[in-house]
Protein backbone atom coordinates (compact mmCIF):
# COMPACT_ATOMS: atom_id res chain seq x y z
CA UNK A 1 0.00 0.00 0.00
CA UNK A 2 1.64 3.50 -0.78
CA UNK A 3 0.07 6.98 -0.10
CA UNK A 4 -0.46 8.77 2.57
CA UNK A 5 -0.41 6.02 5.40
CA UNK A 6 2.84 4.53 3.84
CA UNK A 7 6.01 6.93 5.59
CA UNK A 8 7.32 5.28 8.85
CA UNK A 9 5.28 6.69 11.88
CA UNK A 10 5.96 6.50 15.36
CA UNK A 11 2.88 4.55 17.11
CA UNK A 12 2.26 4.35 21.34
CA UNK A 13 3.60 0.89 22.11
CA UNK A 14 1.87 1.19 25.61
CA UNK A 15 -1.08 -0.21 24.72
CA UNK A 16 -0.44 -3.52 22.96
CA UNK A 17 1.99 -4.04 26.01
CA UNK A 18 -0.30 -3.65 28.64
CA UNK A 19 -2.74 -6.48 26.66
CA UNK A 20 0.09 -8.12 26.26
CA UNK A 21 1.13 -8.65 29.49
CA UNK A 22 -2.55 -8.54 30.85
CA UNK A 23 -4.59 -10.64 28.90
CA UNK A 24 -6.94 -7.38 27.94
CA UNK A 25 -9.17 -6.94 25.19
CA UNK A 26 -7.82 -3.61 23.34
CA UNK A 27 -10.77 -1.84 22.00
CA UNK A 28 -10.59 0.99 18.78
CA UNK A 29 -13.03 3.56 18.71
CA UNK A 30 -13.60 6.67 17.13
CA UNK A 31 -16.35 9.11 16.70
CA UNK A 32 -18.20 10.27 13.52
CA UNK A 33 -19.70 13.92 13.63
CA UNK A 34 -23.53 14.04 11.86
CA UNK A 35 -24.46 16.33 9.79
CA UNK A 36 -26.36 19.73 10.86
CA UNK A 37 -25.20 19.65 14.34
CA UNK A 38 -27.05 15.95 15.06
CA UNK A 39 -24.85 14.78 17.47
CA UNK A 40 -22.32 11.55 17.06
CA UNK A 41 -22.42 7.52 16.52
CA UNK A 42 -19.72 6.33 18.81
CA UNK A 43 -17.73 3.17 16.66
CA UNK A 44 -16.45 0.45 19.44
CA UNK A 45 -14.74 -2.56 18.32
CA UNK A 46 -12.22 -5.27 19.73
CA UNK A 47 -8.79 -4.86 18.29
CA UNK A 48 -7.82 -8.82 18.06
CA UNK A 49 -3.68 -8.63 18.45
CA UNK A 50 -1.42 -10.97 17.39
CA UNK A 51 1.49 -10.91 19.56
CA UNK A 52 3.46 -12.94 17.21
CA UNK A 53 3.49 -10.29 14.50
CA UNK A 54 4.53 -6.77 15.69
CA UNK A 55 2.29 -4.86 17.55
CA UNK A 56 2.56 -0.98 16.29
CA UNK A 57 1.92 -1.80 12.48
CA UNK A 58 -1.18 -3.49 13.52
CA UNK A 59 -2.40 -0.76 15.49
CA UNK A 60 -1.18 1.57 12.68
CA UNK A 61 -3.49 -0.97 10.03
CA UNK A 62 -6.44 -0.47 12.64
CA UNK A 63 -6.12 3.61 12.80
CA UNK A 64 -5.60 3.43 8.89
CA UNK A 65 -9.07 1.56 8.23
CA UNK A 66 -11.00 3.85 10.67
CA UNK A 67 -9.46 7.28 9.28
CA UNK A 68 -10.58 5.25 5.99
CA UNK A 69 -14.03 4.95 7.41
CA UNK A 70 -14.47 8.60 7.99
CA UNK A 71 -11.36 10.30 6.28
CA UNK A 72 -12.74 13.95 6.42
CA UNK A 73 -13.14 13.35 10.45
CA UNK A 74 -9.28 12.67 10.93
CA UNK A 75 -7.19 15.21 12.44
CA UNK A 76 -5.33 15.46 9.62
CA UNK A 77 -3.12 18.56 11.34
CA UNK A 78 -1.80 15.69 13.31
CA UNK A 79 1.74 14.79 12.81
CA UNK A 80 2.76 11.23 13.13
CA UNK A 81 5.68 11.75 10.65
CA UNK A 82 7.83 14.28 12.97
CA UNK A 83 10.98 13.13 13.77
CA UNK A 84 11.64 13.92 17.44
CA UNK A 85 15.44 15.53 18.21
CA UNK A 86 18.04 12.71 19.36
CA UNK A 87 15.55 9.85 17.72
CA UNK A 88 16.85 8.27 14.61
CA UNK A 89 14.41 7.98 11.90
CA UNK A 90 12.26 4.62 11.67
CA UNK A 91 13.35 2.27 8.86
CA UNK A 92 12.08 3.16 5.33
CA UNK A 93 12.97 -0.34 3.73
CA UNK A 94 9.28 -1.86 3.88
CA UNK A 95 6.14 -0.86 3.44
CA UNK A 96 3.13 -1.42 6.31
CA UNK A 97 0.50 -3.61 5.76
Amino acid sequence: MGGFFWPPRYTMTLAGRLAESSDATVLIAYSERLPHGQGYVIHVEPLALDFSAPVPQQVNAALERVIRACPAQYLWSYNRYKIPRGVDAPATTSQQA
